[in-house]
């Protein structure tokens, strides 16, 4: 995955916070998506769901 450092106007972007059990174990996934152009922007897979998490 690149990264593009160019800012791009934007209109809606829209999060998502959703947990995921893969063997057993739970996962939170975080994402942040253009809505208009239908691309996501960033997603992060975090073995806990906590305040530590939610902030970086």
């Amino acid at each position: 995955m690149s990264v593009n450092p160019s800012r791009i106007p934007r209109r809606v972007i829209a999060l998502d916070e959703t947990c995921v059990k893969v063997n057993g174990l739970e996962y939170w996934v975080y994402a942040a998506l253009d809505v208009d152009r239908n691309e996501i922007l960033s997603m992060r897979v975090y073995p806990s769901r906590n305040i530590l998490t939610n902030n970086s």
